[in-house]
């Protein structure tokens, strides 16, 4: 939880600087959506950086996994990445709170696709209030906006949150497992030499 909390801010604050970049040099050719630049990144571009809450959620199994995991987060991107985030990212584990809350409702045993997509939205809806309030959307934009601005917001949670995190989880389970095997292999070869040499004395 801890590692995930610390990576994930610095991860994400490098694909910020890369990602505008990247699509403004192609939006003569590929226009995909209209990003907004204002103070609300609520489009694609931005939408994705709850994953770490599914990401821990999957790997730990455990309840408050994905609110201790976004509450580290939070202080990362305030404090070790750029205080300019704004202090609302302080309380960064509520977006973790609404991944715990689908992970618990199946009493973190089931981590599916659909569920890890279900995690990935309800971050992204408790997340939502957060920054609407301290953007001060419901009052600077109109509800043609808001309406766009949310469904891109859910569409991210599920596909950028929830696959992504899934995804990022079920590669470092493999990996980890893979390492155990060839550990343990490793371990039974270095037995059986030295029980080869010890029958070789006798």
């Amino acid at each position: 939880m801890f590692l995930v909390g610390i990576l994930t801010p610095l991860i994400d604050s490098r694909v910020e600087v890369w990602l505008p970049q990247f699509f403004f040099n192609i939006h003569n050719t590929v226009n995909i959506f209209a990003y907004t630049g204002g103070p609300v990144n609520g489009d694609l571009l931005v939408a994705w950086e709850e994953y770490g809450a599914v990401l821990a959620s999957y790997l730990v199994r455990k309840p408050g996994a994905a609110s201790l995991a976004m509450g580290i987060n939070g202080l990362g991107q305030y404090f070790l990445v750029d205080s300019l985030q704004g202090p609302h990212h302080l309380v960064y584990f509520v977006a973790g709170l609404g991944a715990d809350l689908v992970f618990g409702v199946f009493r973190y045993k089931r981590y599916d696709v659909a569920t890890c997509i279900l995690a990935g939205i309800a971050s992204q809806v408790f997340w939502i209030p957060v920054s609407y309030a301290y953007h001060n959307v419901l009052s600077l934009y109109s509800t043609n906006f808001i309406e766009q601005d949310i469904a891109t917001r859910i569409l991210g949670g599920a596909v950028g949150d929830g696959l992504l995190g899934a995804t990022l989880g079920f590669v470092v389970l493999r990996i980890a497992l893979k390492v155990r095997a060839t550990r343990r292999s490793g371990k039974n070869l270095a037995q059986d030499a030295s029980l080869r040499r010890g029958s070789g004395n006798v």
